[in-house]
């Protein structure tokens, strides 16, 4: 992989889709995409990185260099698995984005909180698409689904309280 990126980033080419999906790169080989992808060649303008058992580390290493490049307009990081380091990484990226017009991050974010705070930080730049895969039925259905089971407690609770009164009187 390392001389695939040395190679690439040498060579003057017209590469404009890179497609590097389902390889097992996995933290190591996404540090060394990092460079390619920081070094920001003038032809590339879309990367396809999908399922390749990267993790936060290496997706952090890949955000921070999508910060660096001025090329790339769409970008697919999806069935990998991200985290918070990630997720910061890509704030800058995603909020200056001039360039990257899409950015895919489906199947990666393993929570919904996770995937709420990319797609907030989204939100604050109307020029960027960023696809988490989950709609706002989604969002809405699990949040009606915490309301539930919240108020059931609740009403568990009042339970308890009134039978307790009730034993006191007896």
């Amino acid at each position: 992989m390392q001389l695939l990126g040395q190679r690439f980033i040498a060579a003057k080419n017209i590469v404009r889709y890179l497609n590097v999906s389902n390889n097992m790169l996995g933290d190591e080989g996404a540090e060394e995409m990092a460079q390619l992808i920081a070094s920001s060649p003038e032809s590339l303008t879309k990367l396809n990185i999908s399922a390749n058992d990267i993790t936060d580390k290496g997706g952090a290493a890949l955000a921070h260099a999508l910060g660096k490049n001025n090329n790339l307009i769409i970008v697919n990081f999806s069935e990998n698995t991200f985290g918070p380091k990630t997720i910061d990484a890509l704030s800058e990226p995603i909020r200056n984005a001039k360039v990257l017009k899409m950015l895919d991050v489906r199947k990666c974010l393993p929570t919904t909180e996770l995937k709420q705070q990319i797609m907030s930080i989204s939100n604050e730049n109307p020029g960027i698409r960023v696809d988490t895969g989950v709609s706002d039925e989604d969002i809405f259905g699990e949040m009606m689904g915490k309301i539930t089971e919240h108020m059931q407690k609740i009403l568990e609770d009042e339970e308890k309280g009134r039978n307790k009164k009730k034993k006191k009187k007896d």
